[in-house]
Formats: C-alpha cells, sequence, structure tokens
C-alpha cells in the first residue's frame, strides 16, 4: 500500500521499512486491520506536537484506535523492544558494539499538568511535578528511563535507574553522574551491587557560569532532543508508565530517522567510490556509471563500429578495409589498444553496456541498433577468435 508523507513527523520508507519487521504479528482473527504505518504516524503526531489524542487530524485513524494500540504496546513492552533493536543498530552503524560499557545518568524535573501519580515538589527547583531521571550511552542513546515524583531526590531515584541498567546490560564499566550521586554512599552501594564505577563529575573550581563539563553534557544533549518534541514539554500523563512509553517513542523516531539517513549517505558514498548508482530499496539494481573520458571514447569508437557495421552487412565501401591481426607465430595474441582502451572480454562487454547509455550531442538518449551491435561483435570475433565472448541477446 502506497503512504504518501503528509506531515513531517511520518514514517518516510526508509523508516518504514527499519520499524515493520519489529512490530508485533497481526491477529489473524477479529476484525480487519487498519494500517499500522498510519497508528504509527498518528502516535508520533501526538509526541511531535503535543496535541490531544481527541485532537488528532481526519488524516489519521480513529483517536480511539491509535490510542488502543498505544497502551496495548506500551503493557506489553512492544515500544521498548522497538527502541532498543532499533538502539543497537544505531551504535553497530557508527562501527559500536550493541551493548555499552559506558553509561550517563542525570534527571530532569517537570511540571505535570492535571495531576496523576507519582506527583511531588522539588524545593530545588521550585516545581511541582514529576522527574525525568535517564541513563544514556557516550552517543546520547537511551538506555534506561525511570519517571518518578519530582519530591525524590537524585541519589534515591538512581537506584531505581541502576537496577533497570543492571537486567539489561552486563557489559557496563563506568557510570557517570553530577555530584548529586556522591551522597548517600550511592557509589559504594552501586560498586557492592553491580561492581561498578560511580565516577561524579565536579564542576571546576572557582569557574562561574556556564561549563560544558566532560560526558554529563551528552545526557544534557539527550533532553534537548526530548523538548523538541512538545509532549515532553510538560507531563500531561496521568501514569508514569505512559510517561516513559512517550520518551522511547520520541527516541523511537530519532533513530530510525538517523539510520534511514546514514544508510542514504553510505549508499551514496559507495557509489562515488564503486562507481555506481541505485537505491537501497529490496531488488534494486545498480548501473555503472559512465564518465566523461569513456564517452568521448565511445564516441570514437561509434563511428568505427558503424563501419565494421556496413563491412559486415555487405554494403561496398572501399575505404573498408578489415585489419587483420598479424601472425605472432603461433603464440597468444597481445590485447591491442582500441582508442586508448584494451579491448578485453571485460571491457568489450562494457563498452557495449556503454554505448546503450550514451547521450547524442543535443543531449537526447542514444539508441543504438540491435544490428549495429551484432555486427561490432560478429566483427569481433572474426579479428579476435582467441577471444571468449558472453552471448548476448538483442535489446
Amino acid at each position: 500500500m502506497k503512504t504518501e508523507v503528509k506531515y513531517s513527523s511520518d514514517l518516510t520508507n526508509r523508516q518504514w521499512q527499519l520499524i515493520r519487521q519489529l512490530l508485533p504479528r497481526k491477529r489473524r482473527l477479529g476484525r480487519r486491520p487498519i494500517d499500522r504505518r498510519r497508528i504509527i504516524n498518528a502516535i508520533l503526531y501526538v509526541v511531535r506536537t503535543g496535541c490531544q489524542w481527541r485532537m488528532l487530524p481526519r488524516d489519521f485513524p480513529n483517536w480511539s484506535t491509535v490510542y488502543g494500540v498505544f497502551w496495548r504496546w506500551r503493557d506489553d513492552g512492544t515500544w521498548q523492544k522497538i527502541h532498543d533493536a532499533l538502539r543497537a543498530k544505531a551504535r553497530r552503524a557508527v562501527g559500536k558494539k550493541s551493548t555499552p560499557t559506558v553509561a550517563i545518568v542525570d534527571s530532569q524535573s517537570i511540571r505535570t499538568a492535571e495531576g496523576g501519580e507519582q506527583r511531588g515538589y522539588d524545593s530545588a527547583k521550585k516545581i511541582t511535578g514529576r522527574k525525568r531521571h535517564l541513563a544514556v550511552d557516550t552517543l546520547g542513546l537511551l538506555l534506561a528511563v525511570v519517571v518518578h515524583s519530582a519530591s525524590c531526590q537524585d541519589q534515591d531515584g538512581a537506584k531505581w535507574v541502576m537496577e533497570k541498567l543492571g537486567e539489561q546490560f552486563c557489559r557496563i564499566k563506568v557510570v557517570f553522574g553530577d555530584f548529586a550521586y556522591g551522597r548517600n554512599n550511592l557509589p559504594l552501594w552501586v560498586q557492592q551491587t553491580f561492581g561498578w564505577l560511580l565516577q561524579t563529575v565536579l564542576r571546576p573550581v572557582g569557574v562561574k557560569g556556564f561549563v560544558v563539563l566532560p560526558k554529563r553534557w551528552i545526557v544534557e544533549r539527550t533532553f534537548a532532543w526530548l523538548a523538541r518534541h512538545r509532549r515532553h514539554s510538560k507531563d500531561y500523563e496521568k501514569t508514569t508508565a505512559s510517561a516513559e512509553a512517550l520518551t522511547y517513542i520520541a527516541m523511537i523516531g530519532l533513530m530510525s530517522k538517523r539510520l534511514a539517513y546514514s544508510k542514504k549517505l553510505n549508499f551514496k558514498t559507495r557509489s562515488k567510490t564503486t562507481g555506481t548508482v541505485g537505491n537501497l530499496s529490496h531488488g534494486s539494481r545498480e548501473t555503472p556509471v559512465t564518465s566523461v573520458s569513456s564517452m568521448e571514447a565511445d564516441r570514437s569508437e561509434k563511428a568505427r563500429c558503424h563501419k565494421s557495421d556496413r563491412h559486415v552487412a555487405g554494403e561496398s565501401d572501399s575505404s573498408i578495409v578489415p585489419e587483420k591481426p598479424a601472425n605472432n607465430g603461433g603464440l597468444p595474441l597481445p590485447a591491442e589498444s582500441v582508442e586508448g582502451r584494451e579491448l578485453t572480454e571485460e571491457n568489450t562487454g562494457q563498452s557495449l553496456l556503454d554505448r546503450t547509455q550514451r547521450r547524442n550531442a543535443d543531449g537526447t538518449p542514444f539508441v543504438a541498433r540491435s544490428r549495429g551491435l551484432l555486427g561490432v561483435r560478429e566483427a569481433a570475433q572474426r579479428d579476435y577468435p582467441r577471444v571468449r565472448f558472453a552471448p548476448q541477446h538483442r535489446r
């Protein structure tokens, strides 16, 4: 089914190919299923624009259907599974292993709009709401998220984050955090429980104002990525599970877009180095790229081929005298040069393919005659009997 992209938050074809293989299987029984791509586009629209579920545009399915899929995949862990699979692909795409060895933790206090569970007052930030506790890798990709009351201190909420990290990752060795994570013997608890080193990154002594701190800026950048999605400007959710699921969905959109762009960019780079162009869609074919020098050589070769064609066809032309290679005493004939190009099995087939893609002087595509191509082939087989030629078919 062809789906047109109508909003900037919609999935492109490359993004959809990455996500569709991670979705759960469709049910065989029940009513006719709705296109899952449209449902995911609607959920991404809500996360990106921050609109209410009931205010979805009519371009998307009914809001109750979209919301039903959202909370059903939230409860069975589908959103987190999709997120973890894309994160592993994103890490491998930049040359890293799928699981990290370093994590950076931090929290962000946000206001709640209409109450809900786990609400509290953060006396340091003067905010009534919740805290969004994140653990990210060195690329800024999300490893774990815990949403809890804002009245909970960072050193206490970090234990829930560490427990989630311990369940999913076994290669972590170092965890970076700010000075708040050095309280209440939290580094000792992390060392005894998981065997990790909790390293606190402190501000330089005597420096005032904003300072970019090593490692800590990575998680701050992740918070900035999430802030681009207006659904995260406040915590509009009634439950913390929904807030965590929307965080995963925001990162799914970010990582799928990054992976789709990196595949397109890598393919263009590979095309420049190998001399091929094409697309990454399934079943696509790569076609050779003809340079200017090869086109000029083919243009001069065209005149020679035309003469050979006339000679093979039996036309009278006193100026056409076929050149036969001299006898070399029974030894293999050397590969002769035709307009600066060796006439071998490989480049002979290449020259025939290049001629079919050449353009005329006025820019119109050049359409070679089948008789001419076969005439060149017959002439080459006659003049060079020791060279094998692959069978060619009439176009």
